[in-house]
């Protein structure tokens, strides 16, 4: 489940002479405000950026909606917190130990690896 929808335009991807393909990008960069990528296909530092406009139009003529920032810690079911501390804890490095007993806990937060009930 996608939480945003694509803004991806298939006409200008599709009318550009060399679209580039995933495996054949090696060095890619976005800059703040630019409504394109940068992207380079050689390892070369002499090479120049090439420009990727993928964004459909009537969406770069709007400004970029953020997302909802996230007020609290998620955390972990306090009874799956235990059950860490006792069995795996004791197993762990000092250096790491400190982290299981600071994470935050929530009763009511899903497992990740269950589905959600709907």
């Amino acid at each position: 489940m996608s939480i945003m929808k694509s803004e991806c335009s298939l006409y200008k991807l599709n009318k550009q002479i060399n679209r580039p393909m995933l495996n054949s990008i090696v060095h890619i960069r976005a800059e703040r405000g630019l409504k394109y990528l940068l992207y380079k296909c050689t390892y070369d530092e002499y090479t120049p950026y090439q420009m990727l406009d993928f964004l459909k139009l009537s969406y770069m003529k709007k400004d970029i909606e953020k997302p909802q920032q996230k007020n609290e810690l998620r955390g972990i079911h306090s009874e799956k917190k235990q059950s860490i501390i006792k069995t795996l804890v004791p197993l762990m490095p000092k250096s790491r130990q400190r982290f299981w007993f600071d994470i935050p806990t929530s009763d009511t937060v899903n497992d990740l690896y269950e589905e959600p009930e709907n």
